[in-house]
């Protein structure tokens, strides 16, 4: 391997090199990970991939790009000897790991993170369209907003919140018809203690016509829709 001198102890075999090349080693790795090899693909001098495992026996690709920075990480989660997991970091410093859970080599997880770890932002993904996109706006590990592709058109027309925090979903606001107008809100069991004014009392006038179903108080509903769409 020509261009960057490697360590006297490093022994290269063809573009991949059997051990560290230097300014690349294991201290560049966090505690627990092992440096398998390095592999310089375009001939350079410079590292692109580094094969490492992980103090689980995790397998993981990491690519570097031309200042030795982390690019992205592919790893086999399951031990299968396939990748199924990547991780990489957007400009904002979040961080996405994209996992296959059911190995058919497409994307069906999508979590978005803090640079910390703090999940906020969980995305399923069938045939490569988000049917689902969960947020946990307050950050206390529970999802408060789903958005929902009801009808599988690539469009997510279903808000789902949890208002109090309970991890159970409270209020369904959907846009039935697509244009952009919330046509139908539903509250449910298990829902808050409380509901929007101009909805807590049956019959009061608030532009759009709802029903209170006769139930049990701690088992109340309320049901509102656009009739007309």
């Amino acid at each position: 391997m020509q261009g960057k001198p490697t360590d006297p102890t490093t022994t290269g075999t063809g573009s991949e090199t059997e051990g560290v090349p230097t300014g690349f080693s294991e201290a560049d790795l966090p505690e627990g990970m092992t440096l398998d090899s390095v592999v310089d693909v375009d001939r350079d001098g410079i590292p692109d991939v580094a094969h490492v495992t992980d103090a689980d026996g995790t397998k993981m690709n990491v690519y570097l790009d031309s200042e030795g920075e982390v690019l992205l990480v592919e790893s086999d989660q399951d031990g299968d000897g396939n990748m199924d997991t990547v991780t990489y970091a957007t400009e904002d410093g979040s961080i996405v790991q994209e996992v296959d859970v059911d190995g058919d080599g497409s994307v069906d997880v999508r979590t978005v993170s803090t640079a910390d770890g703090q999940t906020y932002q969980v995305d399923q993904i069938e045939d490569g369209v988000v049917v689902s996109s969960t947020f946990d706006l307050d950050g206390d590990g529970v999802g408060d907003v789903s958005l929902v592709d009801l009808d599988g058109n690539g469009t997510l027309e279903s808000a789902v919140l949890d208002l109090d925090g309970d991890g159970i979903a409270d209020v369904v606001v959907s846009d039935l018809d697509g244009d952009g107008i919330p046509d139908s809100i539903t509250t449910a069991y298990g829902g808050p203690d409380f509901l929007p004014d101009e909805l807590s009392a049956p019959g009061e006038d608030s532009g759009v016509p709802y029903n209170l179903p006769d139930v049990d108080a701690e088992q109340a509903a309320v049901d509102v829709d656009d009739l007309d769409l």
